[in-house]
């Protein structure tokens, strides 16, 4: 559970960083709601699997698994891609610099990160097989 409450942490302050950075650095655009929807969202699965992880309950492998699938997967497809709808924020195309993309970058490899260990948490690898095994 520590590296779940470690992993998380991280992405909490990744999340405050990618925050400021699109406060501060980036050029003024059109957000629409939905992204801010879907990222307050992924704040509530982060606090959640932290404070999971911090009571070292049972469900926090599954919460760790999901909620990294869902972050990298989110980061990915909001920034990484050309603007594709209402959930995109894509750096593609906007001159982001390179402390945006390696903040994303960071985030998408931590979140990633998140949700092995969590696998590992709930007993299984990538190969399908129990790790008892």
């Amino acid at each position: 559970m520590a590296r779940i409450r470690l992993l998380t942490g991280t992405l909490i302050l990744l999340g405050v960083i990618h925050l400021a950075d699109h406060l501060f650095t980036q050029p003024a655009r059109e957000i629409h709601a939905e992204v801010f929807v879907s990222a307050g969202l992924g704040w509530l699965a982060l606090l959640a699997t932290f404070f999971l992880a911090s009571k070292e309950d049972r469900w926090a492998p599954g919460a760790a698994l999901i909620t990294g699938l869902a972050s990298a997967s989110g980061f990915v497809l909001s920034h990484f891609v050309p603007h594709w709808g209402v959930l995109s924020d894509s750096f593609v195309g906007l001159g982001a610099n390179w402390v945006t993309w390696t903040i994303a970058v960071l985030a998408v490899a931590t979140s990633l990160l998140l949700a092995f260990e969590g696998l590992r948490g709930l007993g299984m690898t990538l190969s399908g097989g129990d790790q008892g095994e």
